[in-house]
């Protein structure tokens, strides 16, 4: 009897609307000190994009900006690996933003030094 009145409450629940965001991230495995990379996502056209260098002060230095996605759904960020960088790998995170909702897809660009 229990389970019946759970499942039909359940059944009666109205669940908000749940907006999934897709994105794929293109990005180099490595880079050398100095190097220009370019990353890109590919998401749902007109969607807000942001990019983080996960270290301090590199995405300010990098001048990363917002994007919002084109026609075609992609966003593309161009920049120069510095040629001071101390650290063996480069994490980027991007985000992805509809309605709210977050996707968010990391990646690392491994420095030859």
């Amino acid at each position: 009897m229990k389970s019946r009145i759970l499942a039909l409450a359940l059944s009666l629940m109205t669940l908000p609307a749940f907006a999934a965001v897709s994105a794929t991230v293109e990005a180099p495995e490595s880079a050398k000190l100095g190097e220009q990379v370019s990353v890109s996502v590919k998401t749902d056209a007109k969607l807000k994009c942001k990019i983080e260098a996960q270290d301090a002060g590199v995405t300010q230095l990098l001048k990363l900006t917002d994007q919002d996605a084109g026609a075609d759904g992609k966003a593309t960020w161009t920049f120069e690996i510095p040629k001071d960088y101390k650290a063996d790998e480069m994490p980027i995170i991007v985000t992805v933003v509809k309605d709210k909702e977050e996707q968010k897809v990391t990646k690392s660009i491994k420095i030859a030094k």
